[in-house]
């Protein structure tokens, strides 16, 4: 059962991101190249074991956008609830963490769709809980991350987004997911070209 918390946070960061979105948009100084998103995905952990356990997801990010087809992207983010293993009793559960750094590739089709790539490393923080014993064991790794996602622009600078990550290659947390992203500057830096 999906507790009120897990429900009321998303739903207030997405409305403060939004208010504080359109306060800075509307002001009379040049807007800065940096963007902010938000999204709400499915994620998967995969042991060295084989063992799988699935979650809720939310990711915060934030960019800098250096040129019309580069820029340096963090996330911030975790599983949302307890995530049951597959290949475990239904006695252990885990949460997962993470934080990551990206270069991105952009690739703008048109002014209303951009395609992207996402290339860097992952800090992943992992917790497993025995709720029969109520036991803890923690673990973390750092490994490299990668990424792909769609931004569709519903006007010059908010887009609705489609976006798959894969933190860590060999011990992996992934992640498919919905957002929303922010650019402060995307259709003016875009007409600059």
């Amino acid at each position: 059962m999906v507790s009120k918390q897990l429900i009321i946070i998303p739903g207030i960061l997405a409305s403060l991101f939004l208010l504080s979105s359109q306060a800075i948009a509307d002001s009379s100084m040049p807007s800065p190249n940096q963007y902010w998103g938000i999204s709400f995905s499915k994620g998967e952990h995969e042991r060295h074991d084989g063992t799988t356990g699935d979650t809720g997801n939310i990711n915060i990010k934030a960019g800098y956008d250096f040129l019309p087809f580069l820029s340096a992207e963090v996330h911030l983010g975790g599983s949302v609830g307890e995530m049951f293993g597959s290949n475990t009793s239904s006695t252990n559960t885990s949460s997962m963490r993470y934080v990551a750094g990206f270069v991105r590739g952009n690739l703008p089709i048109k002014q209303s769709v951009n395609i992207y790539g996402l290339l860097g490393g992952a800090f992943v923080d992992v917790t497993h809980k025995n709720t029969l014993l109520n036991t803890y064991h923690g673990y973390d790794f750092t490994e490299p991350a990668i990424g792909v996602g769609i931004e569709l622009y519903g006007n010059t600078r908010t887009a609705f987004t489609i976006e798959y990550m894969s933190y860590g290659l060999d011990e992996t947390y992934t992640t498919l997911g919905v957002g929303l992203v922010h650019h402060f500057n995307w259709a003016g830096f875009r007409s600059n070209k």
